[in-house]
């Protein structure tokens, strides 16, 4: 298979993992050892294998080592995702993505060669959060655990003042990257050109900095 993922284990995060991954035009092995899983994703995904992933010899045979990456996704079974971890790097997977439930069982699958785990509840709430706290920004993209850059629309209190005047790497410690008039990005922005009320400003900084201008009217 080239550029092939298997998703080992087919709840809802595995599921919703695989079938992405099938639209995006990826193929797909798909393993659970529930019958009705295996129906539910079977005329999406390249292939759909009913195996229990704690088996060695039914791992070996997935071919797991010839796969771009491999995502487990038993985190309701701490020992079961825990075999299915050990299995797959055993078997020459070359990156694994697994689903932990806490910070403990994120901890074993690490040490057991999983390359990333994802506590996905977790990281659910606090890009909830984020987003409450952030909820004048018309976007926000995550360059780091603590930088972003983020769109918002020119407060008022801006309009008429020019980036001289507001100075806000000094006042914020935040960066102008660009500002969007209508249609027209400028990635150059006049530090004396007077803020419109109808611009879009595009900063850039620390996330608790960003969140001081969520305040600002």
């Amino acid at each position: 298979m080239t550029e092939g993922y298997a998703i080992l284990g087919l709840g809802r995060f595995g599921k919703t993992v695989a079938l992405t991954l099938a639209e995006a035009g990826f193929q797909v092995m798909a393993v659970d050892i529930r019958d009705e899983k295996i129906q539910e994703v079977a005329s999406e995904v390249t292939y759909a294998v009913r195996g229990d992933v704690t088996e060695p010899e039914m791992v070996r045979s997935l071919g797991l080592g010839n796969m771009d990456g491999v995502v487990i996704a038993i985190a309701h079974n701490l020992e079961a995702s825990v075999m299915a971890t050990l299995l797959a790097k055993e078997s020459g997977a070359s990156y694994i993505l697994a689903k932990g439930d806490n910070e403990i069982h994120k901890t074993i699958l690490e040490k057991m060669g999983a390359d990333k785990v994802v506590i996905p509840e977790q990281e659910m709430g606090v890009s909830a959060a984020r987003n409450m706290v952030l909820g004048r920004f018309m976007d926000l993209i995550e360059l780091s655990d603590d930088v972003s850059l983020i769109e918002m629309t020119m407060p008022l209190s801006w309009v008429g003042k020019n980036l001289i005047d507001l100075d806000l790497r000094e006042q914020y410690g935040v960066n102008v990257v660009a500002i969007k008039s209508g249609s027209i990005t400028d990635v150059t922005p006049s530090p004396s050109k007077p803020m419109q009320e109808d611009q879009i400003i595009i900063l850039s900084g620390r996330n608790e900095d960003l969140q001081r201008l969520s305040k600002i009217k």
